[in-house]
């Protein structure tokens, strides 16, 4: 089973790498974007039937390793690829 886990800052947290993205943008020619959050995507290859199961070890893995927890959340999507 493939898991993709998105790590992003929490909404309270500056972004700066985005701040600086959407003034290039903008400057660009794209005035049109108002708002430019970085994140980071973490492919997980598990061998697992257990999708619950699964979401809870990779909780722990984030909480363990992947992420700070005190300024980034993460979000966790299944494939079958």
């Amino acid at each position: 089973m493939k898991a993709n886990v998105l790590i992003r800052l929490n909404e309270d947290v500056m972004d700066a790498a985005g701040k600086v993205v959407k003034q290039r943008l903008i400057e660009l020619g794209y005035p049109e974007v108002k708002g430019v959050r970085i994140g980071r995507l973490i492919e997980l290859d598990v061998e697992s039937a257990d999708q619950a199961g699964t979401k809870e070890r990779i909780a722990q893995m984030c909480d363990r390793i992947l992420m700070n927890s005190d300024i980034e959340n993460f979000d966790v999507m299944f494939s079958e690829d």
